[in-house]
């Protein structure tokens, strides 16, 4: 009898949860490659707020969503010290001086969705998002904030409204294994995402701390929050380029993706990627029970 089989048995709610944790294993042989040596020791810890694509959004308005959000994040902040920001991560803010508006990148959060809509804001287009991957390389082009001067940086830095978009860390990694083994021909053969993929960063190590964030979108309410955000901006009349709301595919691919994977390796998911978790309300053990739903 195997294990799962003797569970369902004695606990049918058990074997139940851990038919939720699997997956592909090739999926922790791409997670655990590149730093093991640097996985969290800290004792696997459960967030406290999980966003849901439709009711957790609708149960608050807009204003006490960003309050509850910017909250979480900067209590960890203040709990835990940080350097100065580094070249590295200051590359990775996008700068509309149009609309007076810094995006912090953090790639499989839906960064070519707003990355798209912010180039078709800043530049009067109309790209879809294949167009404007294709673009990239053209100009004009979206500026990185290291191409101002050091004083022009604070003065954005300080003066710019700042928007960071984050993903709960299990779908994000399973968006990023299938981004790069999932048969997308676009992108196999580009160096630079050959190279990315051994480097997988968490979404702690992608943004600075001592930047105070004006707005916080979860790829998960992606297409309501960018509209909230940059409405607050002063954005009209662009309604045409926004991202629509539409039935996402991440909880269905991560619950596919883990079903074969043995429940210590999800709660080592949880140690490795707890500033994540922690930082902007995600739940491990909720995520688990929100797919169990579906």
């Amino acid at each position: 009898m195997g294990v799962l089989e003797w569970l369902r048995s004695r606990s049918p709610q058990a074997a139940k949860c851990i038919m939720v944790a699997g997956g592909a294993v090739i999926l922790f042989g791409f997670m655990f490659y590149t730093d093991e040596v640097h996985m969290s020791q800290t004792p696997f810890r459960l967030g406290s707020y999980v966003p849901d694509d439709d009711a957790e959004s609708n149960m608050v308005s807009p204003r006490q969503d960003q309050s509850r959000r910017k909250a979480l994040l900067e209590e960890y902040c203040q709990k835990n010290s940080s350097s100065d920001m580094s070249p590295r991560r200051m590359g990775n803010f996008f700068v509309s001086d149009r609309y007076k508006v810094l995006y912090c990148k953090v790639a499989r959060t839906g960064s070519t969705t707003t990355s798209a809509l912010l180039y078709n804001l800043e530049f009067g287009t109309n790209f879809t998002q294949q167009e404007y991957l294709e673009h990239q390389g053209g100009t004009p082009i979206l500026k990185r904030l290291t191409s101002y001067t050091k004083d022009e940086q604070m003065l954005r830095l300080k003066t710019y409204k700042k928007l960071l978009v984050v993903r709960n860390p299990l779908e994000r990694l399973v968006s990023a294994y299938l981004f790069f083994f999932g048969g997308k021909d676009y992108f196999v053969g580009k160096t630079r995402h050959v190279l990315y993929n051994q480097h997988y960063q968490d979404m702690l190590e992608t943004i600075d701390w001592k930047v105070h964030f004006d707005f916080i979108a979860h790829t998960e309410t992606l297409a309501k929050d960018l509209n909230i955000f940059f409405q607050n901006a002063g954005v009209t009349g662009r309604e045409n380029v926004f991202p629509h709301v539409k039935t996402r595919l991440g909880k269905r691919n991560m619950l596919d993706l883990y079903r074969q994977i043995p429940i210590k390796d999800i709660q080592r998911i949880g140690r490795k990627y707890a500033p994540d978790f922690d930082m902007f309300g995600y739940s491990l053990e909720d995520s688990f029970l929100q797919l169990l739903s579906t």
